[in-house]
């Protein structure tokens, strides 16, 4: 085989294969610890917007509670439960 290919074209193919390996070990080295930090980065983001969504998810509670209290309020303001002359009969209805 060494005399079809030869012998300088072994070496030139051995050095391209060591050669190549060292840039991949370089390469998984150096971005190795960038794929683990970006996956803390993103595992970090999702988790803060996990907590935004809880939070808005609250917010939209209590804008549905506070409209439903509203609508109350106003319903007692028409019914003239505030008319001081009125209260004592609205409260015994």
């Amino acid at each position: 085989m060494i005399d079809v290919i030869g012998y300088a074209r072994l070496v030139v193919i051995g050095f391209l294969v060591v050669l190549n390996l060292t840039m991949a070990g370089i390469a998984y080295y150096y971005l190795s610890p960038k794929i683990d930090q970006t996956q803390r980065e993103l595992n970090n983001t999702k988790a803060q917007a996990s907590g935004k969504r809880g939070e808005i998810q609250v917010l939209r509670d209590e804008f549905k509670l506070l409209q439903d209290r509203i609508q109350k309020f106003r319903e007692l303001e028409l019914s003239g439960f505030f008319e001081t002359q009125n209260r004592l009969n609205a409260v015994e209805s």
